[in-house]
């Protein structure tokens, strides 16, 4: 891995969002001098704010021209708090030009001043640029981690307010927004569409669609459109419409006193048969009342002039108001529900509807005895979709009284609503929403205190409600957002090839990466591409030069898109002045507490002397040394562990006073010692039958494998792998397989290799074979132990014969006494059971007694009932259930 010239440490460059200066600057036509911040001109970065809008993990980037012949510095001033620090500037062009980057990391602030300073005549000169830092937001890692592999979330309602989060960043996460498409279409009623599964809700439907329409979704996916049908039917919509009464007896010759439609009396005084049905027609008006009073039980039905029910009841005394353009909840024509109305009317319904719908939220608004009018019963959440659902008519009486209402109800803290901490992020979510949707910005006042609410919160979101991270994602996104970081932040190369590492600090993948070089030096530079760059990774670019025209620097930009959207941008400074360059192997292992590792530097014939300066406090900085070709360093660390690491510092090269700053990241696997040690790596085997063995000592206070590879695996039979306990000292049979080899010779002689290896440490054994076949004399060995075997078994037999008698008494005076020990041993069995079970009544007398506040004294007192002193005094001391006083007087 190699590494290139830097004279700065990690940033990330982004587009400019202004016109740059007089000359090209990272590929901007500059207009005029002055100071012009560098920023992302992309679709994920805020613009609605007065002043540029930085997340505290990105970097400040600033290009300034002056007219004047003077060197510039840059600085970055909190204006919080007046601490500053200073920006690295460098010439930027043949024009008097400075460019100059900070990483906001370092830079605790909320308000800050990007400022240039530079002298004429004697006069200090600043031209200043006001930016605001964000403190970058987690709550997105929480959302993505919290989603189910089937895509969903806890449930449908958390599943769309995390889309209606995510959907700012589509075709970033476009698979996982399928996914949860998918899970909402599989999850919810399969007769009518809705949620939840069994028992649809207007309100709970209505607010998932709600959510979905403010995601950009349309109906072109099942979900919106079936759900938008279903809504659009449960809706009391009685424009221009007909309905028809239908009464039907339940007794035969039921007699109806009265049916009315508000003052109109349809019919008085009648008899009904059973079966027979009576129908009336009405035209339907909102607030009008049908009655139907009869002598038993009927049943009336309502339905509509497309045949759709509108209401069904059975009753002896009917009243029933007519409703109107809203939703109630569970069933059609039942009373309206504001939250219902309120979620559907922002859906993509017919205008019609629509008009009728906002008109009938304007006739329930109500005044409120503080300050303005609010809809419905006042509630935070229907309020700001009321409002959103008015927007284009704000400025009329009714919709400017409920957004002063609403303004006024917004909590000291920024919040809206109350009760627990995850109804008030939702409700916050909906305000702050409303509010854009009518026109305001990210700095009205209630915007900017309701955000910030929602950041002081954020740690405090459980990672169980999926409601809350998602909502408070929907508030939070602007800062969190993709972008890349380089390191060098700017590209001082005056080499043939150099590496940048580009790091991705945020939680999008960025898997779809191009490249772009200004015109200034694209015919100069070849870029190895890398088209992805996953979440919370780095990789390395490297970039190739060609020879630049004679005696000349070039200046220009390379831009990396994601997408067709730009998360990055690369200044490039092509010298031909004095160059380094260092590469080193990307890993290492180390046993003990050092290491030789080889830098090899390219560089121009200069004299450069350097030092190494490393971020972690466990492994010791490299003074200074002279840069040659190969140059061995020592790593030494303070102590000797076990660990692996990313090892990241900064290769610092002096040459003239000027300073050229390498990168420098080797991922080192640390152990205390060797992970093992052999008792012999040498081994000589003379008998096929006969297997040797080693001993491996694990040196580790771990559990690994040890590999076995061997040069001759033919003359083996030998695990390939075996584990090694913890500080365990194993044994490793060498076992041979060399029958085949001796079959048709009588020596058979050759070495082989076996190497152990376990944790990237490896030992070689080498073994020598040397084993001569001695067929014949095996074969007269095993005659004559089968002869020596039968001769004895035949004068057993005889003496069993002869001495029959002897030999029972003496088997049974035998079992005589092996009874009495084993009677022996199972009364001492019995008698240390009787003393563990007179143990164990003691300590659950004890703690029967210790529940019930006795004091071990009378505790004691209670046991010597039951118990003697020698058994109370051996429970005592061997359950430890009295104290030190007790035990005194047991004893």
């Amino acid at each position: 891995m190699a590494l290139l010239v830097v004279c700065t440490v990690a940033v990330a460059l982004f587009l400019n969002s202004e016109q740059a200066l007089g000359v090209e600057v990272l590929g901007t036509s500059i207009i005029e001098p002055g100071l012009h911040l560098i920023r992302a001109d992309n679709k994920y970065t805020m613009k609605d704010s007065p002043y540029p809008e930085f997340i505290n993990t990105e970097d400040v980037y600033a290009v300034t021209c002056i007219e004047e012949d003077s060197e510039i510095s840059h600085s970055l001033v909190c204006m919080d708090n007046n601490n500053f620090e200073m920006m690295e500037s460098y010439r930027w062009s043949d024009k008097n030009c400075y460019i100059a980057s900070l990483n906001l990391d370092v830079f605790e602030c909320e308000n800050a001043l990007v400022m240039a300073e530079y002298i004429v005549e004697g006069e200090v000169i600043r031209i200043e640029k006001r930016i605001h830092i964000n403190v970058v937001s987690k709550i997105l890692d929480l959302v993505l981690e919290n989603q189910f592999e089937d895509g969903g979330w806890k449930d449908a309602f958390s599943t769309a307010v995390s889309m209606w989060g995510l959907s700012s960043f589509k075709e970033l996460f476009e698979q996982r927004l399928e996914k949860a498409m998918y899970w909402l279409k599989v999850n919810r009623d399969d007769s009518l569409k809705c949620w939840p599964i069994g028992n649809c809700d207007t309100r709970a439907t209505s607010n998932i669609l709600a959510l979905l329409t403010l995601s950009d979704y349309d109906d072109n996916h099942r979900v919106i459109r079936d759900g938008n049908e279903w809504i659009q039917e449960m809706q009391n919509f009685i424009k221009d419409d007909e309905w028809t009464l239908k009464i039907t007896p339940v007794i035969n010759g039921t007699t109806l006193t009265l049916v009315a439609y508000e003052e109109k009396v349809l019919d008085r005084n009648f008899t009904v048969k059973l079966n027979e049905v009576k129908e009336y027609t009405i035209e339907p008006e909102e607030g009008k009342r049908i009655i139907v009073i009869s002598d038993a039980i009927i049943y009336l039905n309502i339905s509509n002039k497309y045949g759709q029910n509108i209401f069904f009841y059975a009753g002896d005394n009917i009243s029933y108001d007519i409703q109107g353009a809203c939703w109630s909840r569970f069933i059609k024509g039942g009373r309206c529900d504001y939250k219902s109305t309120a979620y559907s009317s922002a859906l993509d319904i017919s205008e019609t509807r629509k008009e009728e719908t906002i008109d009938w939220m304007l006739d329930n608004v109500r005044k409120d005895l503080a300050v303005g009018m609010y809809y419905g019963n006042g509630h935070i959440d229907e309020n700001a979709f009321f409002l959103y659902s008015v927007r284009d008519i704000i400025t009329e009486e009714k919709p400017k009284e409920v957004l002063n209402y609403f303004l006024y109800k917004q909590n000291n803290d920024g919040s809206w609503g109350s009760g627990n901490l995850t109804d008030m992020v939702i409700e916050t979510a909906y305000a702050i929403m409303a509010l854009k949707e009518i026109g305001y910005d990210s700095n009205y006042e209630p915007i900017r205190d309701a955000t910030k609410w929602v950041t002081q919160v954020e740690q405090n979101i459980s990672e169980s409600s999926s409601l809350a991270m998602g909502a408070a994602f929907s508030v939070l996104k602007p800062f969190s957002k993709p972008f890349i970081l380089f390191d060098p932040k700017i590209l001082l190369t005056e080499q043939p090839s150099s590496r940048v590492r580009m790091t991705n600090p945020t939680p999008f993948d960025l898997m779809d990466l191009t490249y772009q070089a200004s015109d200034s030096i694209k015919n100069y530079v070849t870029i190895s591409e890398r088209t992805t760059l996953p979440s919370y990774s780095y990789k390395l670019l490297t970039i190739t030069r060609s020879d630049l025209p004679e005696n000349k620097n070039l200046f220009g930009e390379i831009k990396i898109f994601n997408q067709d959207q730009e998360v990055g941008r690369l200044p490039v400074i092509l010298s031909q002045l004095a160059y380094i360059n260092a590469s080193y192997p990307e890993r290492t292992v180390v046993y003990g507490d050092s290491k030789s590792l080889a830098l090899r530097f390219q560089k121009s014939a200069h004299e450069f002397f350097c030092s190494i300066s490393w971020v972690q406090n466990d492994i010791e900085d490299i003074p200074r040394f002279k840069a040659i070709a190969s140059t061995p360093i020592t790593l030494k660390f303070k102590d000797s562990v076990n660990k692996q690491d990313n090892y990241a510092g900064t290769i610092s090269c002096e040459l003239k006073g000027k300073k050229y700053d390498l990168p420098i990241q080797v991922y080192i696997s640390r152990y205390v010692a060797v992970p093992f040690t052999l008792n012999t790596t040498v081994v000589r085997i003379t008998d096929d039958k006969i297997f040797p063995a080693i001993t491996a000592t694990n040196n580790l206070n771990l559990y690994y494998p040890l590999r076995i590879s061997i040069d001759r695996p033919e003359y083996f039979d030998m695990p390939e792998v075996i584990t090694i306990s913890e500080n365990e000292e194993k044994e490793i049979t060498i076992r041979t397989a060399l029958s085949s080899f001796l079959a048709n010779q009588s020596e058979f002689t050759d070495s082989a290799i076996i190497t152990i290896e376990g944790l990237e440490y490896k030992q070689e054994v080498i073994v020598t074979i040397d084993v001569e076949s001695k067929p014949s004399l095996v074969k007269e060995i095993a005659k004559v132990v089968g002869i020596i075997l039968l001769v004895v078994i035949i004068a057993g037999s005889v003496a069993a014969y002869f001495y029959r008698e002897k030999l029972t008494a003496f088997l049974n005076k035998l079992y005589f006494f092996r009874s009495r020990i084993e009677k022996k041993e199972t009364q001492e069995k019995l008698v240390q059971l009787k003393k563990e079970e007179i143990s164990q009544s003691i300590e659950n007398t004890f703690r029967l007694l210790k529940m019930r506040k006795r004091s071990e004294l009378e505790i004691y007192q209670e046991l010597r009932k039951n118990f003697s002193k020698e058994e109370i005094a051996v429970a005592a001391q061997e359950r430890g259930l009295l104290g030190s006083l007790e035990i005194g007087k047991l004893k």
